[in-house]
């Protein structure tokens, strides 16, 4: 079994950096049904004997990396999916008891697994809790059961609230809760709703996201007979979420993450500051030795591959080297999505003065209008202009490409 110290909460340094630290994601990918929105690799009405071979898979795959990253030290462990507690809490341990086995796990690791309210009963969740697990991430989404609806969430917001209660009587003392806007039929009236119950639970964390309409989901296909809130509605909504949270001491650290202080998740602060992590199982992404890879989305040639015929076919369909230009466009993109923003002697120190400018100096132009904010040397976004933060990005990404192309058609003129 895991190491019961690591029931207890595990409070964040703000701004740590461990030397040669590592995460693991688990990629749980069976669901119940599949929401509405959702594009994420997920099967439903999986057969029992598949979710075996699976979970042998992910083991297998598991001792694979840990050869590699003997020199590591694991500091945060996550099962997202999918729904992991669609796994029994037997299973679930197994994979955690394999994991604490194979790497060097910190003692004070930060191990989640998401949660759907209607999967999980008090017994479930403190057998969790007596295996290691010491954060919990609960699907909420919404307080109105109509918005739940249009979703395709399988829970109620009661059970939301039984579950939540259910998993403090267990004790777990680390929770996140994830909040959605945007949902068809929301008001700003529903909205806060949502926040007066969320707000009230004391939840040390909250994931706040606005809804994305992705191609291919049935709530895209049918989107033209739907009502969504408007865009000023959603801003406005998101504008509320950060005053209310920030005066109950929930305070925005990433454009969709807020917390208590020392209770900002370990696991995702990884990918806002370019750290390195291993996906294991189906279509799990990996930044490891300066390279990108991602797995098959297609659980048969996973399994076939890992189990089966032990490794003789490739699970990943692609590999990418990260180069340095790559590298500083990154860490651009991903630290401006952080409230605390970049440091410009930080970018310059790692990637020299000249990416530096490039991608900082643009921020200038939108000072003015109040959408980012500079000063002692650190660029980051206001508020407003974290709403709009894709818009920005995008276009600076544009400009920069384009300046790239002209002066690379410019030398080429010249030879």
């Amino acid at each position: 079994m895991a190491n019961p110290s690591t029931n207890k909460a595990v409070k964040t340094p703000k701004n740590r950096k461990t030397k040669k630290s590592l995460g693991l994601y688990v990629h749980i990918p069976f669901c119940r049904s599949k929401c509405a929105y959702c594009d994420f690799c997920s099967y439903t009405g999986v057969d029992s004997k598949i979710v075996d071979h699976y979970i042998n898979s992910l083991i297998l795959q598991a001792e694979d990396f840990s050869i590699q990253c003997r020199g590591y030290c694991v500091d945060s462990i996550y099962f997202g999916g999918g729904t992991p507690s669609m796994l029994t809490s037997k299973q679930l341990t197994r994979i955690l008891d394999c994991i604490i086995r194979l790497y060097n796990v910190h003692k004070n690791a930060e191990i989640t697994v998401e949660v759907n309210p209607a999967t999980v009963n008090g017994d479930y969740l403190r057998k969790l809790k007596n295996a290691g697990v010491n954060r919990l991430s609960i699907g909420m989404q919404s307080a109105n059961d109509n918005e739940l609806k249009k979703l395709g969430r399988i829970h109620t917001y009661d059970d939301f609230e039984k579950t939540y209660n259910a998993a403090r009587y267990v004790g777990f003392e680390n929770i996140n809760v994830d909040v959605m806007y945007g949902i068809p039929d929301q008001t700003k009236e529903s909205f806060s709703n949502t926040l007066d119950k969320v707000i009230a639970l004391e939840p040390e964390h909250i994931s706040l996201y606005a809804l994305k309409l992705e191609e291919g989901t049935p709530m895209y296909k049918m989107q033209d007979k739907l009502t969504f809130p408007s865009d000023d509605e959603q801003f406005e909504m998101y504008c509320e979420a950060v005053r209310r949270l920030k005066k109950s001491n929930i305070e925005p650290y990433e454009i969709s993450n807020f917390s208590l202080d020392g209770y900002e998740s370990i696991h995702n602060i990884k990918y806002w500051l370019g750290d390195e992590y291993i996906g294991l199982g189906v279509a799990a992404h990996s930044y490891f030795q300066g390279e990108r890879f991602e797995a098959t989305k297609n659980i048969k040639t996973y399994v076939y591959a890992m189990e089966l015929v032990k490794k003789k076919i490739p699970i990943f369909v692609s590999y990418e080297k990260i180069q340095k230009e790559e590298a500083a466009k990154e860490f651009f993109m991903l630290g401006m999505r952080l409230y605390e923003g970049i440091e410009r002697s930080e970018f310059e120190e790692k990637f020299g003065t000249e990416l530096a400018a490039k991608y900082l100096e643009p921020l200038n132009d939108y000072v003015e209008d109040g959408y980012v904010k500079i000063a002692n040397g650190i660029y980051a976004f206001t508020e407003k202009g974290m709403f709009v933060s894709s818009y920005i990005l995008s276009d600076i990404f544009e400009t920069v490409e384009a300046d790239g192309n002209s002066s690379s058609e410019s030398n080429y003129d010249e030879d």
